[in-house]
């Protein structure tokens, strides 16, 4: 069902319908997820604000993180996404906030990748590995998110 339409297109409408505003926080992809979004006309009904917090810095400036997790934790890791997911709903209140880190490469644990997705309340946190270069890896992540995002909210 997903494959006929691309996601982008399908997620845009699905939003639209359900008057629903989504924003990110994006690490590893570098506003790919809000480029994916924005070539679907009509995404400024729903994309409500987003960030590139590519930097530790900018992740505790503008999402919150604490140091203290940055302590205990990987920067790319479940419980940081989870801090920027809590961030990034604070700051813009969209209805759907997803945020992401990762290593796309070609330094650090390659492939390794996590996000959140905060909807009603709800947190899912997700790591997963993608194999490939850095561009194949960008482009995979983007679009599993908004399929993800897609499921949830459907």
């Amino acid at each position: 069902m997903l494959k006929k339409r691309k996601i982008n297109y399908l997620l845009v409408n699905k939003l639209k319908e359900k008057k629903l505003h989504i924003s990110f926080a994006e690490s590893c992809t570098g506003g790919l997820l809000a480029k994916l979004i924005t070539d679907v006309p009509g995404a400024s009904e729903i994309l409500a604000e987003s960030l590139i917090t590519y930097s530790t810095e900018s992740k505790m400036k503008y999402l919150g993180i604490e140091k203290i997790t940055l302590d205990k934790y990987d920067i790319v890791s479940k419980e940081i996404t989870k801090e920027m997911v809590l961030g990034l709903s604070q700051l813009t209140n969209a209805d759907i906030c997803v945020s992401v880190s990762g290593y796309a490469g070609p330094s650090g644990d390659v492939g390794k990748i996590c996000f959140s997705i905060k909807y009603q309340n709800i947190i899912k946190d997700f790591e997963k590995k993608y194999r490939g270069n850095r561009s194949r890896i960008r482009s995979a992540v983007s679009k599993d998110i908004l399929k993800e995002v897609y499921l949830i909210i459907s």
